[in-house]
């Protein structure tokens, strides 16, 4: 038996008018997760670093051949769940949220949802805004959270 939700007129428009601007925002955030990911590689609260476009990743030969661009997710390790509770909800450009995609930053952690991963494990979602004033308010908040 087949079945599932259909949706109603309004949301397929939704649907249909947020299409005609996926490769813009895709394409904004994909470069703007390229910068801040090597950023992120010289920061001193950051262990642990993933992001398939960086050189050093373990994932990076596989993503290049397989891969155009190298997506808008990046996801590292801070000293502790409460460092990294910190960051997500002290840095002002910001969301904390479990929904990843849109165009605005969020950021969460995954074992707060059991994920096997250490307490201060981040995965980070690239938004939109503008790169400069994004990494200036996640340099801000990672530093207030550095020993």
């Amino acid at each position: 038996e087949t079945s599932g939700g259909i949706p109603g007129p309004f949301e397929a428009w939704l649907v249909h008018r947020g299409l005609e601007t996926l490769d813009v925002r895709f394409d904004r955030m994909c470069s703007s997760a390229e910068v801040v990911a090597r950023r992120l590689q010289g920061h001193p609260a950051i262990t642990g670093l993933r992001y398939p476009g960086l050189e050093g990743d373990p994932s990076h030969n596989l993503a290049r051949a397989q891969m155009e661009r190298f997506g808008f997710l990046v996801s590292f390790e801070l000293a502790s769940e409460q460092k990294a509770e910190e960051f997500i909800n002290n840095c002002e450009l910001m969301q904390a949220a479990t929904s990843f995609g849109g165009v605005h930053t969020s950021a969460e952690r995954r074992s707060k949802r059991g994920d096997a991963v250490s307490a201060g494990f981040v995965r980070l979602s690239v938004g939109c805004e503008p790169v400069e004033e994004l990494w200036a308010a996640i340099e801000a908040s990672l530093d207030r959270i550095t020993d």
